[in-house]
């Protein structure tokens, strides 16, 4: 089982990777079904996201979450 010690590893090796691909609005450490998880918030969800996100992860478990875009207020 992943720690969210690993987790916050994968965002802090991939966040800008994952940042750069189209659509995505932010990445998150997150529980996904009381599991750590990293979670790629995304504007819309795109065609091929999803096989993206699982290559650059490198088996580390993420959600997709289409979250619209990020206003700083």
């Amino acid at each position: 089982m992943m720690s969210a010690e690993d987790i916050d590893k994968a965002m802090e090796r991939h966040g800008k990777e994952l940042l750069a691909l189209p659509g995505v609005v932010g990445v998150a450490r997150g529980l996904c079904r009381d599991i750590p998880c990293l979670k790629v918030y995304v504007s819309v969800v795109g065609p091929g996201l999803k096989e993206r996100v699982a290559e650059i992860l490198e088996g580390v478990p993420a959600v997709i979450e289409q979250s619209g875009s990020f206003q700083a207020l």
